[in-house]
């Protein structure tokens, strides 16, 4: 018999909000999107210390969390999955995240590393 071994991953996705509501400041900012999305990610089960940021000059948020897995694959999923939950329970939409396969090349970028090699 054939032991799947899991292990923990450490997933970072860079993501655009779009359209780009208009920000004064990182504290509308905070106020709007990340806190929200920190208190809905409470709500979703799997993913580790989440972190969260924003970039004003580009409209672009980061996510990164720890996720258990199997393969680097699934953490992606995973990872994935949580995010889009945490995004659709704070009111968001993610309409073109149909398809794992499309959003690995074409919706935002990722990193997935075994977490035991990231200092965090």
């Amino acid at each position: 018999m054939l032991s799947v071994t899991s292990r923990q991953y450490f997933v970072e996705l860079a993501l655009g909000v779009h359209p780009a509501p208009p920000f004064k400041s990182l504290d509308d900012v905070e106020e709007r999107i990340i806190d929200p999305l920190l208190d809905a990610f409470e709500g979703v089960e799997g993913p580790e210390d989440v972190d969260l940021g924003f970039d004003l000059s580009t409209g672009t948020l980061s996510i990164s969390m720890v996720v258990e897995a199997d393969s680097q694959a699934h953490a992606l999923e995973d990872a994935v999955a949580a995010a889009r939950t945490a995004i659709h329970a704070t009111g968001g939409h993610t309409p073109e995240w149909d398809e794992i396969a499309d959003l690995s090349e074409d919706h935002f970028a990722s990193t997935v590393r075994p977490a035991e090699l990231v200092d965090c």
